[in-house]
């Protein structure tokens, strides 16, 4: 059984493009990353009002093309906003798009616990940290979130070679 944490993507995801040679449409590549870092200011709007998150790519790795992206705060005056929340924000994301890739199938079982929520279809198993799949139920009703997120898959739509690293 395939076991995904998404715990593991609350401080960064890696995005792929899996190209031919070395070169990337620069459209396609520019166009994902606003995107994602569009979805991720949105989610931060509904989380953590009235304090600004920036994403930022990491690195761009060889061979295929590689983005690492990351949420930090900056110059953040609120006591409470922390790297926790930027790490929950990257949550949402990879967990929201899990989320939509898993649901257009049928057979799709969702059991809440305490601590974490578990989603599994066939043979793939989703472990969801409970405060990032309340979040993400949070986020999802944003319309700035979810047309970022829109956005993306009608990028990467275009160029079926791009993942995540899941």
């Amino acid at each position: 059984m395939r076991i995904v944490e998404i715990s593991k993507f609350e401080e960064s995801v890696v995005l792929h493009f899996k190209t031919e040679g070395h070169r990337i449409n620069a459209y396609t590549l520019a166009s994902t990353l606003v995107s994602i870092a569009d979805a991720a200011k949105a989610a931060n709007s509904t989380l953590n009002a009235g304090y600004d998150v920036e994403i930022t790519v990491e690195a761009v790795g060889p061979g295929s093309f590689r983005a690492k992206i990351t949420a930090l705060y900056k110059n953040s005056k609120n006591l409470f906003s922390s790297q926790l929340v930027a790490g929950v924000i990257i949550g949402v994301l990879a967990n929201y798009i899990y989320e939509r890739t898993l649901a257009i199938e049928d057979g799709v079982t969702i059991q809440v616990n305490t601590d974490e929520v578990i989603i599994e279809k066939g043979d793939e198993r989703i472990v969801v940290p409970r405060r990032v799949y309340d979040a993400t139920r949070q986020v999802e009703n944003n319309p700035q979130f979810k047309q970022a997120i829109v956005k993306t898959y009608m990028v990467s739509s275009r160029f079926a070679r791009l993942c995540g690293r899941f």
